[in-house]
């Protein structure tokens, strides 16, 4: 046996055994296996720090003297959130309105490619047929109205209005001979307006008084009656007599008739038309009517002075007519 320095035996070492099993294949008797991952769990924000209480002061060597307490640690640090992204609406509401658009052209174009539903209009069918159309019918005169006015100039305006006035209640006694009621007498202007001298040299026009003027129409009744109403008008101090007009009281009638020739003559127009171009009239789009147009007779001529005495005699109310005009568009099959 052999000793080291120290005098300990030293022991031989072992020999390995080789008819021993070698240890079968696979990991190393240090490898572990493999842990599974812990299940994550909610992150629990450390407890608030609280200070651990201050140990009495320990007497030092020296009496009198205290040792100053232990400073707290710091708080752990804790990173700031990140601040939340701003929300853009005006980018969402964009991208809403480019996807509706799209899904709006798309559908568009399956049925284009469908050759459309039965139900929507072709373009032809949506252009139409438009035709116009014009009735005419003609009438007797009824009733004449007449419009005939006063005019009165004076100093003042008091006095203007009050020779005016006069004039006129001469003017409707000298009416009542031919059975003209109140209706039938209508107030169509009355106006006052300063008159001035207009002097030269620079100096301001002079006022030289007012002028009233009062336009009045009359509805005669009675055409027989007419002629002599007008002469009537001029000898009782009427100074104007701006228009005679021979017409109907009531148009209604008349208008119906001619509206009834427009539409008969419109759709005898589209059926020719449909018929030459080869295709077949379908429903009424739409319709629209201008208003009757009623033709205002005879005006009789005024001489220069424009008074009572100017009026040639014999007034005739012949005939008048009523247009009506008419427009209808058709769909086309």
């Amino acid at each position: 046996m052999e000793f080291d320095e120290n005098l300990n035996p030293i022991e031989p070492p072992l020999e390995p055994d080789w008819k021993q099993t070698p240890p079968p294949a696979g990991p190393s008797f240090n490898s572990q296996p493999p842990t599974p991952p812990e299940p994550s769990r909610p992150q629990t924000p450390p407890p608030a720090y609280t200070p651990p209480p201050t140990p009495p002061l320990a007497a030092s060597r020296d009496r009198g003297q205290a040792k100053p307490p232990i400073a707290p640690p710091p708080p752990p640090f804790m990173p700031p959130k990140p601040p939340a992204p701003p929300v853009n609406t005006a980018k969402r509401v964009l991208d809403l309105v480019t996807l509706v658009v799209i899904v709006g052209l798309i559908i568009g174009i399956i049925a284009v490619a469908r050759g459309g539903s039965s139900n929507t209009p072709s373009l032809v069918n949506q252009q139409g047929l438009t035709v116009t159309g014009e009735g005419m019918a003609y009438v007797t005169p009824d009733v004449a109205k007449i419009d005939f006015g006063i005019s009165t100039e004076a100093k003042n305006l008091a006095d203007s209005q009050k020779l005016n006035s006069e004039s006129i209640a001469r003017i409707k006694d000298a009416l009542q001979t031919y059975s003209i009621e109140a209706k039938d007498i209508k107030t169509l202007y009355y106006t006052i307006n300063p008159e001035y001298n207009y002097i030269l040299n620079g100096r301001s026009p002079q006022l030289r008084g007012y002028t009233t003027r009062h336009t009045v129409r009359i509805t005669v009744r009675k055409l027989e009656d007419a002629d002599s109403v007008v002469q009537t008008l001029g000898n009782s101090g009427a100074t104007e007599i701006s228009q005679v007009q021979f017409t109907v009281d009531d148009p209604s009638d008349v208008q119906k008739e001619a509206r009834e020739k427009a539409i008969d003559a419109a759709k005898e127009k589209a059926t020719q038309l449909a018929k030459l171009s080869g295709a077949s009239l379908g429903r009424i789009i739409s319709i629209n009517e201008n208003t009757p147009n009623i033709d205002g007779g005879i005006v009789p001529r005024f001489s220069e002075g424009m008074g009572g005495g100017g009026i040639m005699p014999g007034l005739e109310e012949g005939s008048m007519s009523i247009t009506s005009n008419v427009t209808i568009t058709y769909s086309l099959n």
